[in-house]
C-alpha cells in the first residue's frame, strides 16, 4: 500500500514553460536548421504551431537574430535555387508578426527587405507562400507607414491577383478578401478617396470591361463562356464578401458609395444577368443584387457635393427583389427563387436593428418578410396539394386561407407563375419542397410567427405520409407505404425539418396545436414495418423531441394512465423497434425508452406501469448483456440506469434480473470504455436507492476501487468517483448528518432512542465515518487518484471529494480534538469503541485480514433484514428502523411465526424482503482487490491530505500536460528531427 501513499505524493516540475533563455537557443538553433537547403520537416504541422507560439514569445520577434535570418533567407530567394515552398512560408508568416509593429516595420524596409521578399514571391508557385505574402500586406496594413507603403507599391493589386489566380485556396481567398475590405476602409478613413475608387475599378473591371463580349464581333456575347464565367464569378464573389462586412459593420463607406453609384454596380450586372443563361451563376449573381440592395439601403458614405444620390427606399428595394424572382421565372429556375428569398432573410439578419420597417401595405399589416416566406413554403404547399385527394380536408383549406389573409396581389401572382412554370416543365415538386425545406430549417432567425407557419406546413406534409386509418390499430392498412418508398428523401426532410425547428424554437401547444399531434403521427409512422432504417432512426428522434417538449405537465397531474390516447403504443413500438437488425435504430429505442423513464419519474408518472404492462424491461437488460454494438450496450445500461431509480419498475422488474452479476462481469470482459462508464452509474444508483447484499458488497467496492485508479478510460474513473462521493455522504447521512451539519439531537440505531449530540459524541461518529471509509478503501482509493499522472480532471475531482470531505472535519474541529490531543472514549462507554454499528473491529486498533474478512457493514450499506440474524425483539427493531418500508414488521411477523425457535438460522435469502435488495453471487475473484487500499488508515489519509498543497498540486498537474505541448518541447522536436537527419546522412558515407 506503500505505492498508493506515495503515488499523491509525486510531483512534476513546476514549471510547464521552459526558460525563456533556453527557448532563445533552441529557437536561434531552429532558424539555422531552417536555413540548411537539405534539411526536411518531418512533420509540416511544426512550422505551424512554432508561428502560433511566436505569438507568446514575441521578444524572439525582435531579436538581432531573427533579423540575420531574414537577411540569410532572402539570399536564397534571391539566389537561383529557392527555399522549399514550406520554410518559405514560414519566413513570411513571421515576417507578418514582425511588420505588423510600426517600429519593427520600420526597421525591416530600412534596408528594403519588404520590397525584395516581394519581388521574389512571383518565383513561388506554393499556394502557401501565396497566403504568406497576403498575410503580410494584412499586417502592414494596420498602420499608416504600411497604408503608405502599400500605396506607393500597389501591393493590393498583386492582392487582387492571387484572388482571382489558378493557385487560390479557401484560405488564400478568405485573407485575400479581409484585406481588400480592410484597405478600403483604412484608405477611406484617412480621406484618400481617389485611391479607394481606383481599387474598386479594379474590382469592377470584369464588369466595366465587359469581358463576356466576343473579341471578334463587336456586337456578339459569349454566352456561358467557361473563362469569363470564372473571371467574372470571383469578382462576385468578392463583392458578397465586401457587401457583407459592409452590412456587418455598421459603417457608412465611401467604397459602398463607388461601388454602386460611381460605376452603376447593379445596372452592369444586369447586363451579364441578360447574357448568361448557366443557373448556377444566375445564382451567384442574383445573392450578389440582393446584397448590393441591402448595402443601398444604408452603407454608402454619399459625399457632401452629391445633392441627388440618397438611400435605397425600402419600397425600391421590395421592386428590385420581385424584379428579380420575374426575371428567374422567366427563365423557369424556381431553385433561383427559393435561394433568393433564403438570401432576403440572410442579409436582413446582417443588418439587424438597422433593417428597415418590413411594412409593405401599412393599412393591411402585409410584410415583405411574410411575402417572402410565402415563395419558400409554395413548393411545401404545392406538394401537399398533389398529395391529398381531389377534395382536401377542412385543415388544409384553413391553412391556405391563412396565407392568403398574410399576402399581397404581387405575391399570389408569383405563385400562379410558379405554378405555370411547375407544369411547363414537368418540374419534379418534390425535389423543390425538399430544397425549399432545407432552405427555412438553415434560417435559425426567422421570427416566431414565420416559423410556426412553417412548423405547421411541414407536420401537414407529414399527415400525408401516413394511413387514413391507424396503423397501429389497423395493421392491414398499407396504403401509403408506396408513398413512403417512392419519396423517402422528402419524407426524411421533413422529420429532420420539424426536429429542428422544436430544438431551435421551443414551440408550445399553446401556440402551435400541430404540435400535440406529432407523438401520434410518428407513432403511427413507426408502426409501419416497410419503413426504412434512415427514416426510423429520424422518427425515433422526433418522437423522443415531441414527448420531452409537448406533454403539459398540467395533462400529467390529471392522468393515471395512458389508455385511450396515442401514447398506449409507444410501449409496442419500442419493443419493437429494439428486436431491429439495425444497430441505429435499437441504440434510438433506446434513448426513446431512456427519456420516458426519466419523464415518468416525477413530469408523468403514468409511463411507468406502461414500461412493466409491455415487459420492455428484460430485452433491455438483453440488450444491455448480449447485443453485438458496444454504443448499444451503453444505452441499455443507461436505460436501466434510469430505472433503478424508480421504486416500482425495481420492485416488479429489476429485482428479479442478476443484474449486479453482470455489471461486476463488466469490468473484466468489456473492452468499450463507454460500455463500462455506463455501468459505473448502473451500480451507483443501485447502490444509492435500494440495499446490496452482503456477498456482493465487496465485490462491488472492488471493482470501482479498481476502476477509480486504474481504469483507461478517464469517464470510467470520474463516475467511480462519483459513486466513492456517495459512500461517503451515505456514511456521514447515516451518523446523522443533514445537510453538512449534525442536528442536535438525533436518533441513535445503537441504543433505540433519541440522544444528544455533544460536541465528543460528535467526534466519535466521525471517527467511526473514517475508519468506515480506510476499511472499504475509499481513502486509500482518493490517494491513488490523487496521483494520477494521465487525467487531470480525475485528480480535479479527487481534490473536490477530499475538500468536502475535510470541511466536514473542520467544521467540528476533528483535527484539532481527535488527532493532536488522541482523545479517548470514556470506559463505559460501549458504543464508542464499535466504530461501525454490526462491526467487530477496535477503534483504536487495525483489524486483522480475518477481522476484515468477517466484518458485517453498517447499515449505511445493506439492510440487517439481508443478513442471517436470530429472530428477537431487537432485531425486529433493527429491521423497522434501517428499512423505509412499514411492511417490513409484518414479513418480519410472518417469518417468526413460520420458524421455530429450535430451527435451523435463516439464511440471507430467504430473508431477503420481495424486492428488498439486489441479488448478487459473492465473487471471491473481485473480493480482495480493494483490500490494497484498505490499508490506508484514517491517520495516514489525513496527515497526507494535510502535507498535501491542492492547487499547487492542480497547476503542477496543469503545467506538466501544457509542457507537451509548450513552445519548447516543440522546438526540441524539430532540432531532433534536424540532427537525427543529418546523422543519417553521414551514415549514408
Amino acid at each position: 500500500m506503500a505505492n498508493v501513499v506515495e503515488s499523491a505524493t509525486l510531483k512534476h516540475p513546476d514549471d510547464g514553460t521552459p526558460a525563456l533563455e533556453d527557448c532563445t537557443d533552441k529557437f536561434n538553433k531552429v532558424l539555422a536548421a531552417l536555413l540548411n537547403r537539405n534539411f526536411t520537416i518531418n512533420n509540416d504541422v511544426y512550422l505551424e504551431m512554432i508561428v502560433s507560439h511566436l505569438g507568446e514569445h514575441r521578444n524572439l520577434l525582435k531579436s538581432a537574430e531573427m533579423f540575420v535570418f531574414l537577411d540569410d533567407a532572402l539570399g536564397q530567394w534571391e539566389s537561383e535555387t529557392l527555399p522549399s515552398g514550406d520554410v518559405a512560408a514560414f519566413t513570411l508568416q513571421v515576417l507578418a508578426m514582425i511588420v505588423g509593429d510600426e517600429w519593427s516595420f520600420a526597421r525591416v524596409q530600412s534596408k528594403k527587405l519588404l520590397d525584395r521578399f516581394q519581388d521574389c514571391v512571383g518565383r513561388f508557385q506554393h499556394p502557401s507562400v501565396k497566403l504568406g505574402h497576403v498575410l503580410v500586406l494584412k499586417a502592414v496594413s494596420r498602420h499608416a507607414m504600411g497604408l503608405a507603403w502599400i500605396k506607393s507599391s500597389g501591393s493590393w493589386r498583386i492582392c487582387l491577383d492571387y484572388y482571382n489566380g489558378q493557385l487560390q485556396t479557401i484560405f488564400i481567398t478568405k485573407e485575400a478578401s479581409l484585406f481588400i475590405y480592410e484597405v478600403l476602409e483604412r484608405f477611406g478613413m484617412v480621406g484618400d478617396y481617389e485611391l479607394v475608387k481606383e481599387i474598386v475599378r479594379n474590382i469592377l473591371s470584369p464588369l466595366l470591361d465587359v469581358v463576356w463580349k466576343s473579341p471578334d464581333q463587336e456586337h456578339a456575347v459569349l454566352v456561358d463562356d467557361e473563362k469569363s464565367q470564372r473571371i467574372v464569378t470571383s469578382m462576385l464573389n468578392l463583392m458578397c464578401t465586401l457587401f457583407r462586412k459592409l452590412l456587418v459593420s455598421n459603417k457608412r463607406s465611401r467604397a459602398a458609395y463607388h461601388i454602386l453609384i460611381t460605376f452603376r454596380f447593379e445596372r452592369n450586372l444586369w447586363c451579364y444577368a441578360d447574357a448568361i443563361q448557366d443557373h448556377s451563376v444566375l445564382t451567384k449573381v442574383w445573392e450578389t443584387h440582393i446584397l448590393a440592395n441591402c448595402t443601398r439601403l444604408g452603407c454608402m458614405d454619399i459625399p457632401a457635393e452629391d445633392n441627388v444620390v440618397e438611400d435605397l427606399k425600402f419600397e425600391k428595394y421590395t421592386i428590385n427583389f420581385l424584379n428579380y424572382v420575374n426575371f428567374s421565372l422567366r427563365r423557369g429556375n424556381i431553385p433561383n427563387v427559393m435561394l433568393m428569398a433564403q438570401m432576403h432573410h440572410h442579409a436582413w439578419n446582417l443588418m439587424a436593428d438597422r433593417a428597415p420597417e418590413e411594412v409593405v401595405l401599412k393599412n393591411q399589416n402585409i410584410k415583405f418578410g411574410d411575402q417572402i416566406l410565402l415563395l419558400q413554403l409554395f413548393p411545401v404547399v404545392y406538394e401537399i396539394k398533389s398529395l391529398t385527394s381531389k377534395d382536401p380536408p377542412d385543415y388544409i383549406e384553413k391553412f391556405c386561407m391563412r396565407l392568403y389573409d398574410i399576402s399581397c396581389e404581387f405575391t399570389v401572382r408569383l405563385m400562379y407563375a410558379c405554378r405555370d412554370v411547375f407544369v411547363a416543365y414537368n418540374t419534379v415538386v418534390a425535389e423543390m419542397a425538399i430544397k425549399s425545406i432545407q432552405g427555412i430549417v438553415s434560417m435559425n432567425t426567422l421570427p416566431r410567427p414565420r416559423a410556426i407557419i412553417a412548423f405547421q406546413a411541414f407536420v401537414y406534409v407529414l399527415k400525408e405520409f401516413l394511413p387514413d386509418m391507424c396503423y397501429l390499430e389497423n395493421q392491414c392498412d398499407f396504403s401509403k407505404t408506396d408513398l413512403i418508398l417512392s419519396k423517402p428523401n422528402l419524407l426524411a426532410a421533413i422529420i429532420n425539418a420539424l426536429h429542428s425547428l422544436i430544438q431551435n424554437y421551443k414551440f408550445n401547444w399553446k401556440e402551435c396545436i400541430e404540435s400535440t399531434t406529432l407523438v401520434n403521427f410518428m407513432l403511427n409512422l413507426l408502426g409501419n414495418p416497410n419503413l426504412p432504417p434512415r427514416h426510423v432512426v429520424l422518427a425515433l428522434k422526433l418522437t423522443q423531441l415531441s414527448i420531452e417538449h409537448f406533454l403539459a405537465p398540467n395533462l400529467a397531474l390529471l392522468m393515471d394512465n395512458i389508455e385511450g390516447s396515442g401514447l398506449s403504443f409507444v410501449g409496442r413500438i419500442i419493443y419493437q423497434r429494439l428486436h431491429d437488425s439495425n444497430w441505429e435504430v435499437r441504440d434510438s429505442a433506446l434513448e426513446l425508452l431512456a427519456s420516458i423513464v426519466e419523464i415518468s419519474e416525477i413530469k408523468f408518472p403514468s409511463f411507468q406501469k406502461h414500461v412493466l404492462d409491455c415487459d420492455i424491461i428484460p430485452v433491455v437488460e438483453a440488450a444491455a448483456k448480449n447485443d453485438s454494438e458496444p454504443y448499444v450496450r451503453a444505452s441499455a445500461l443507461r436505460c436501466l440506469t434510469l430505472m433503478v431509480k424508480i421504486r416500482l419498475l425495481w420492485e416488479h422488474s429489476l429485482v428479479k434480473l442478476n443484474l449486479m452479476n453482470h455489471l461486476i462481469t463488466v469490468f473484466d470482459n468489456e473492452s468499450e470504455g463507454v460500455v463500462r462508464r455506463e455501468a459505473v452509474n448502473t451500480i451507483r444508483e443501485i447502490y444509492s436507492n435500494h440495499k446490496i447484499q452482503a456477498q456482493c458488497l465487496d465485490a462491488v467496492f472492488s471493482v470501482l476501487a479498481f476502476s477509480a485508479a486504474n481504469d483507461l478510460y478517464w469517464e470510467v474513473k470520474l463516475n467511480a468517483l462519483v459513486f466513492w462521493k456517495v459512500v461517503m455522504c451515505r456514511q456521514f447521512q447515516h451518523q446523522g448528518m443533514i445537510d453538512g451539519t449534525f442536528p442536535a439531537v438525533t436518533f441513535s440505531k445503537e441504543h433505540k432512542k433519541i440522544i444528544t449530540l455533544t460536541n465528543k459524541e460528535i467526534l466519535l461518529r466521525l471517527r467511526k465515518v473514517l475508519n468506515e471509509l480506510s476499511l472499504r478503501g475509499c481513502l486509500g482509493v482518493l490517494l491513488a487518484c490523487l496521483g494520477d499522472d494521465c487525467d487531470l480532471e480525475v485528480v480535479r475531482q479527487t481534490v473536490e471529494i477530499i475538500r468536502r470531505l475535510m470541511c466536514y472535519l473542520n467544521k467540528y474541529n476533528y483535527m484539532e480534538e481527535c488527532v493532536n490531543r488522541r482523545v479517548e472514549p470514556a470506559s463505559d462507554d460501549r458504543s464508542a469503541f464499535v466504530a461501525v454499528i454490526d462491526t467487530n473491529y477496535s477503534e483504536h486498533k487495525r483489524p486483522s485480514d480475518h477481522q476484515l474478512k468477517s466484518a458485517q457493514r453498517n447499515d449505511a450499506d445493506y439492510s440487517s433484514g439481508n443478513v442471517p440474524c436470530l429472530i428477537n425483539s431487537d432485531e425486529i427493531i433493527d429491521s423497522i428502523v434501517n428499512l423505509d418500508d412499514v411492511n417490513l414488521l409484518s414479513i418480519t411477523y410472518k417469518h417468526n411465526m413460520s420458524v421455530s425457535s429450535s430451527g435451523p438460522e435463516p439464511t440471507a435469502t430467504t430473508m431477503t424482503p420481495a424486492g428488498g435488495g439486489c441479488h448478487c453471487e459473492a465473487s471471491k475473484h473481485h473480493n480482495d482487490l480493494f483490500r490494497k487500499y484498505a490499508e490506508v488508515t484514517p491517520e495516514d489519509f489525513l496527515k497526507q491530505v494535510a502535507a498535501t498543497d491542492f492547487d499547487e498540486l492542480i497547476a503542477g498537474r496543469e503545467s506538466w500536460l501544457r509542457k507537451t505541448e509548450s513552445f519548447g518541447s516543440l522546438l526540441d522536436d524539430v532540432l531532433f528531427s534536424y540532427y537525427a537527419a543529418e546523422v543519417n546522412e553521414a551514415d549514408c558515407y
